[in-house]
């Protein structure tokens, strides 16, 4: 390829011209042909095709094999290194059992989520496979009731006692067989039935109780003055 490239600012000297004709052309450009040299570079994708086929048919595998064992369960690959399952909140504890047979060895933590307009929490049990690389998403849901409840699968994964007791705490979810669950843990006394992270939590009404003499609180207003 052809091209040509920008030279610094020349010297009359070098140019072999008078001064007056280099106060006109203070700038000179020198066209000089070199030729492009591309390095030889190619762009192999098929090892990075394999791998990702490979992955993927793992998870499927996976997926397949554990949904044929338990029918009431609904599997879906959701993309490399990450499948998700849908199950009756009744079969918490039996589908639990059988992800960890299957070398599902790491509860990784419980999430709520408050489905307020719908009535319903959904709970996410998030568990990782040190075997297989990937993480499963197991997702139950149960009425938005006054007391809901669902059974604890700490026997299964003993740190589940943990996740629990933040659950109960937030959400005011009862674990069924967890002997700590109405125990103190990070709320206590008169908050402990308040549940914070539920959506209907009215936390402008709670902080006008609490702080009765806060002097940035206007009481005119729905909002606090800074």
């Amino acid at each position: 390829m052809i091209g040509t490239k920008r030279l610094k600012k020349s010297r009359p000297t070098d140019l072999n011209i008078n001064y007056r004709d280099f106060i006109h052309r203070p700038y000179t450009l020198h066209l000089e042909p070199y030729t492009l040299y591309p390095k030889p570079y190619t762009l192999n994708l098929i090892p990075y095709t394999l791998n990702l086929i490979s992955y993927t048919m793992a998870e499927k595998e996976i997926v397949q094999k554990i949904t044929e064992k338990t029918s009431y369960a609904e599997g879906e690959v959701k993309r490399e290194k990450r499948i998700e399952f849908h199950i009756p909140s009744d079969r918490i504890t039996e589908f639990l059992r059988k992800l960890k047979n299957n070398n599902f060895e790491s509860l990784m933590q419980i999430t709520v989520v408050d489905w307020l307009k719908d009535e319903k929490f959904e709970l996410v049990y998030q568990i990782w496979s040190h075997t297989h690389k990937i993480h499963a998403f197991t997702k139950v849901e149960i009425p938005r009731e006054e007391n809901p409840e669902i059974s604890t699968v700490k026997d299964i994964f003993p740190v589940a006692e943990t996740y629990e007791r933040d659950a109960h705490d937030f959400y005011g979810i009862k674990f069924d067989g967890n002997e700590k669950i109405e125990m103190p843990w990070i709320l206590d006394g008169p908050e402990m039935d308040k549940h914070p992270h539920r959506k209907d939590f009215n936390m402008l009404e709670y902080a006008k109780k609490k702080y009765k003499n806060l002097d940035r609180y206007d009481e005119n207003k729905n909002n606090y003055v800074i």
